[in-house]
């Protein structure tokens, strides 16, 4: 067993992602290669060194002049891919940014003013109590000094809002099956599906048990979960119609169109060259034309330098990239209300001709009977054989918006139209939904092509909510809700603000019960925005987030960053014996564990100390994929934990919803839910604590596993059956506002009194401040009652974890002199005990000691102090104080190395060696000296 480290001005390892980077989020997943029995995690990357404030601004100003650069120079003389270039440079116009702020209408005037939009305002319109906004900005007002000074925005919001992806990357590794590591979020290609054995690993989390509860039910019937990914094959068939919602926060699918006036039913296209128009839009006086370039999609808007010169998308599967299909977007009036006006006229004209001859008026009534229907539709026509013409069946098959056609269906009628854009094939279907864009006009301006051009997305969704073909997610009646926000080669902040905000603000009016995050990236010590938003959606809506804990383990403190201050329930990956046999071929006669974790899951706690992940959840799954792929493949990783843990809670919910005991508190749900759609101030209440109250049940009932740190697991494997019943006692506790709770917040997020040390300097009295982190939806009567309520901070355990992965578990309870942590308070550090009461309204009694007792901590040995906070009995927050006690170098023998460069650019390299020592399957054996 050998351990090494390096010295070479690198950050303490377990510590080593540097706080001062913004990194771009990744897919937290990895994949099982059949072929070479490995399996690939695609989250290791090389770290990057640290780039100052200074740096970055020059940086990101270089990068807009050679933006504008790229986009000035294109000229007649340019070549076709140049030419692209610079189309794809327009289709980048703004940057889309959360901004913390001081006064949220004041920045919202100065924003307009500057040619930006305000894409959310939490506040919706009225005050200024939340304070903050999602925004447009044009690239070049981010490096307006005197604008940004005009904002007056609060300290340190440039350094959280820097869009990564706006400067130049490193290119990535793209060959991890060879290189075992890639350097950027590229997402990967999945492998061949050939396995034996195709399913969900729902037994693991007690989902068949759930589903005895009421026969035929708990499949998460009359839910909705929102899949934040690469997008999903809505054609495929372990979904049948129940993907109801699509959008492409990417904008990599999207083609502009141009307003034509047509002339006797035709347009002009080119110079002289005329197309005639299809049958049923030739009377429209103006159309909406353009191309759907195959050459043009995969390019992300805000990701330039990721995306340029990978662009091109094969949609139509012929083997080519280089293909041009001509559309046509014209609006013709409603069917169905031109059959009633025309029912309606000739009733009139016959009650007329009957009064005038004196015979009896008629008493009949249209065949149609009036409704809320929508007065025109626009409609979308396709050259799919791309012979430059509408044909017979193209001019008789036109595509309404796939999103109108859903709800449509929803309502229980039937879409007049067809709803997928398809592509003519013998065997295979070849559909794509289209989604039309309207501008301030409600003119058809631009189409979107909705594809998953890798199968992250659908390989998830299949988790949450496929049915049939072998294939069963936790959940296989609800609907899903495909929110894009990663294309085929890299995610961006900026789509993930986007698209999390559709999903809950959309022309439809859909709100998701469950969101799915299996998204991941490095955690820094600032609350990073997506915290935010995460917040104060769960506040407005009451809606439990689940994110991926991310494939960084098996060190300590590798949590992913998205969302990691807020009500979300982070979920690492476990792996059960079973799981070990079906999906990984074990061989005969290896011992293994009946649970564990895969060896890739990230650890905990966050850098403020949080307990994460929440809980964990089965980490492989075979799933669908999308069908120009093999359609179905394994992949493994937390980005499989967190929608199997998201599906099991809609199947709990879709349960939930129909006890009578939960009623009144879906009635006050939907109370502030309409409240929020009608943008009033009527509900003056927050649903955090609903939110809250999901994380807490899966938590509370969760399977401990033996073996494994509350770093490691969090509170343990989820028990969805269990969770059931304490998921509706806690339920039940929100509707008193007495007993109403929030986000606690450690050190004000500082990263200067972060619960983690590792070093032989260890602090003796570490200090915790505790704060609550209410959101702006609660009242000033309820903010008043969950800052005066006493919080009970209790040590309940301490473990031990040694180098082979051991852990022994103290007893708090008995002899104090032999426990390594206690709570002690200020000025009397020296009294040591296990519980304190603080009144978090009172800054001298609003935090303790967490003191560490060195002379009892052994080298080479990690110690973890799980502590709790309780209110009304009900215990609320969980937070680690961890210490790893490494070995000093001084104590090892130490190999040199001192090639012929300068002294700064060696390296020295030492090695802690036990001869003849099998590292097990468990074993904790990152970094125990010190670096």
């Amino acid at each position: 067993m050998v351990y090494q480290g390096r010295i070479n001005g690198y950050c303490q390892p377990g510590d080593h992602r540097s706080p001062e980077l913004i990194h771009p989020p990744d897919l937290s997943h990895t994949q099982y290669n059949q072929k070479t029995n490995r399996v690939i995690h695609p989250d290791s990357r090389k770290r990057e060194g640290l780039m100052n404030r200074f740096y970055r601004y020059n940086l990101l100003r270089t990068c807009l002049l050679m933006l504008c650069l790229v986009c000035w120079t294109s000229l007649g003389s340019q070549s076709a891919s140049a030419q692209l270039k610079e189309e794809l440079c327009e289709c980048s116009p703004e940057l889309t940014l959360l901004l913390r702020v001081n006064d949220v209408r004041r920045t919202a005037d100065l924003i307009k003013k500057a040619g930006g939009e305000i894409v959310y305002d939490p506040n919706l319109g009225i005050g200024n109590d939340i304070p903050f906004l999602v925004v447009n900005l044009p690239p070049s007002k981010l490096n307006d000094k005197k604008f940004i000074d005009s904002l007056k925005l609060p300290s340190g919001v440039m350094e959280e809002i820097i869009p990564s992806k706006i400067v130049p990357q490193a290119e990535p590794a793209i060959d991890s099956a060879n290189s075992g590591s890639t350097n950027s979020a590229e997402l990967q290609v999945a492998p061949e599906a050939d396995f034996d054995s195709l399913y969900v690993p729902l037994d693991d989390i007690k989902v068949p048990a759930l589903r005895k509860r009421v026969a035929g039910k708990g499949l998460g019937e009359g839910t909705i979960v929102a899949i934040i990914d690469t997008g999903i094959d809505t054609s495929h068939p372990v979904f049948q119609d129940r993907v109801i919602f699509w959008d492409d926060a990417t904008r990599e699918g999207r083609s502009p169109l141009t307003r034509t006036r047509q002339l006797d039913s035709k347009i002009e296209l080119e110079h002289g060259k005329f197309v005639a128009l299809p049958e049923k839009i030739k009377e429209n006086d103006y159309v909406y034309s353009g191309y759907i370039d195959e050459k043009k999609l995969g390019f992300q808007q805000g990701d330039l330098w990721t995306t340029l010169d990978k662009e091109g998308v094969d949609i139509n599967r012929n083997g080519t990239k280089d293909d041009k299909l001509l559309v046509v977007v014209g609006i013709i009036p409603n069917p169905e209300l031109v059959k009633l006006e025309a029912a309606t006229n000739k009733a009139k004209e016959e009650r007329k001709a009957a009064a005038a001859k004196d015979e009896p008026i008629p008493s009949g009534k249209p065949d149609l009977e009036k409704r809320d229907l929508t007065k025109e539709y626009a409609l979308a026509f396709v050259d799919v054989d791309m012979d430059g013409k509408f044909s017979k069946e193209e001019a008789d098959t036109p595509i309404m918006d796939f999103n109108s056609a859903r709800k449509m269906q929803r309502e229980d009628l039937k879409p007049p139209y067809q709803i997928m854009l398809e592509f003519p094939s013998r065997t295979k279907r070849i559909a794509y939904p289209l989604l039309f864009r309207p501008d301030s006009k409600n003119q058809v301006t631009e189409i979107t092509v909705a594809f998953d051009q890798q199968s992250h997305g659908t390989h998830v969704a299949g988790i949450v909510a496929g049915s049939g073909l072998q294939i069963e997610g936790a959940a296989p009646k609800a609907s899903l809700m495909a929110i894009k926000v990663c294309s085929g080669r890299s995610c961006t902040d900026q789509a993930i603000l986007r698209g999390i905000i559709s999903a809950f603000f959309n022309p439809q009016g859909y709100v998701p019960d469950v969101v799915n995050i299996s998204l991941g990236s490095h955690e820094g010590y600032l609350k990073r925005p997506l915290s935010i938003l995460l917040q104060d959606l769960s506040a407005k809506f009451g809606t439990t987030f689940f994110v991926s804990a991310s494939n960084d383990g098996p060190g300590y403190r590798t949590i992913n960053g998205l969302g990691a201050s807020s009500p979300a329930v982070f979920v690492g990956a476990h792996v059960s014996a079973n799981t070990l046999r079906e999906h990984y071929r074990l061989a005969e006669g290896v011992d293994a564990p009946e649970h564990g974790l895969l060896y890739f899951s990230s650890l905990g706690p966050s850098y403020t100390g949080e307990m994460r992940p929440n809980v964990v959840a089965p980490g492989s799954a075979l799933s669908s994929t999308p069908l120009n792929t093999e359609g179905s493949s394994m992949f493994n990783g937390t980005s499989m934990s967190s929608p199997i843990a998201a599906g099991a809670a809609a199947a709990m919910l879709s349960l939930i919803k129909e006890d009578k005991e939960y009623a009144k508190v879906l009635e006050r749900q939907q109370k502030k839910i309409e409240a929020i759609r009608k943008k009033s101030s009527d509900s003056k209440y927050s649903l955090t604590s609903l939110a809250l109250s999901m994380r807490l049940a899966l938590e509370n009932s969760a399977m401990r596993m033996k073996g494994f740190t509350y770093a490691q697991q969090g509170a343990g494997l989820i028990d969805i059956d269990k969770a059931y019943t304490e998921f509706l006692r806690l339920a039940k506790l929100t509707l008193d506002p007495k007993m109403q709770t929030a986000e606690f917040s450690i050190n004000h997020y500082s990263k200067f009194n972060r619960l983690y040390d590792r070093s032989n300097n260890i602090e003796a009295h570490k200090r915790v401040d505790l704060d609550l982190n209410i959101d702006g939806e609660v009242s000033d009567q309820g903010s008043l009652l969950l800052k005066n309520t006493p919080s009970i901070v209790k040590l309940e355990k301490v473990e031990i974890q040694d180098s082979e992965g051991n852990v022994t578990i103290l007893d708090v309870n008995g002899k104090n002199d032999k426990i390594p942590f206690s709570i002690a308070l200020p000025g009397k550090e020296e009294a040591q005990g296990n519980q304190i009461s603080l009144v978090l309204s009172n800054s001298s009694k609003s935090y303790f000691y967490s003191t560490r007792k060195r002379n009892l901590m052994e080298t080479g040995k990690t110690y973890l102090a799980y502590y709790t906070v309780t209110q009304h009995g009900e215990r609320e927050f969980s937070f680690l104080d961890v210490v790893h006690k490494p070995i000093e170098l001084s104590d090892l023998n130490t190999e040199v190395s001192l090639p012929s460069l300068n002294l700064q650019d060696s390296e020295r390299v030492a090695a802690y060696v036990v001869s003849e020592k099998t590292i097990t399957a468990g074993a904790y054996h990152r970094y125990p000296i010190a670096v």
